[in-house]
């Protein structure tokens, strides 16, 4: 099953389960499987393996919002739901990451100046336009239908790519390229921001 039609599927399951998600526990992130502030696909497949039983809850205990050791339907809907809107409800804002950005990535030589590399400059009062809604630089990524920022579908969102490890070749280099890698908050805040909307606050 592709990553869009897993993710749609889980849309539909929301749909059709919101009655069960009132009685779900609240939680800061259910289903965040490694406590990034985020809950990938992979980690809602976690959640469903160990919903079939074919995984064991130690995959992934934040899963089991109560904690009772075992996972019902409402605590995977509460995933798919921190999956879809981000965690702690709205999501991660633009300033967390324009702060990410600032201090990680509009650097000299990098994604600032007169010619930011690959003609996207992550300064603060540039990024939000350079980067959401639009076709990314590699024709690659294009060609896959990736956007630099696809609101709502960080999976589909390049730049998420780029920073999160282990970018496909024909997709070039992890970033930021001339420092560390980002932590996993830091890649967990922009995820989170990314699958709230995206918003420009």
């Amino acid at each position: 099953m592709t990553m869009r039609r897993f993710r749609a599927a889980a849309v539909s399951c929301l749909a059709v389960l919101t009655v069960c998600a009132a009685g779900a526990v609240a939680q800061s992130c259910p289903g965040d499987c490694n406590d990034n502030n985020a809950v990938a696909i992979n980690e809602l497949i976690t959640g469903v393996s160990i919903v079939l039983g074919r995984s064991q809850l130690s995959a992934c205990p934040a899963v089991d919002g109560n904690g009772n050791g075992t996972v019902s339907i409402n605590e995977l809907v509460a995933a798919v739901a921190a999956s879809l809107g981000g965690c702690g409800g709205g999501g991660a804002t633009f300033a967390e990451v324009q702060a990410i950005f600032t201090q990680k990535c509009s650097t000299v030589a990098c994604h600032s100046g007169a010619f930011p590399a690959n003609d996207m400059s992550l300064e603060a009062d540039e990024a939000y336009d350079e980067i959401v809604g639009v076709e990314p630089f590699n024709l690659f990524a294009v060609d896959m239908g990736l956007l630099r920022v696809d609101p709502g579908d960080p999976d589909n969102s390049y730049l998420l790519i780029k920073v999160e490890g282990s970018v496909p070749a024909e997709l070039g280099t992890q970033m930021p390229q001339f420092q560390p890698p980002l932590s996993e908050d830091e890649v967990g805040t922009i995820r989170s921001w990314i699958a709230a909307g995206a918003n420009p606050e």
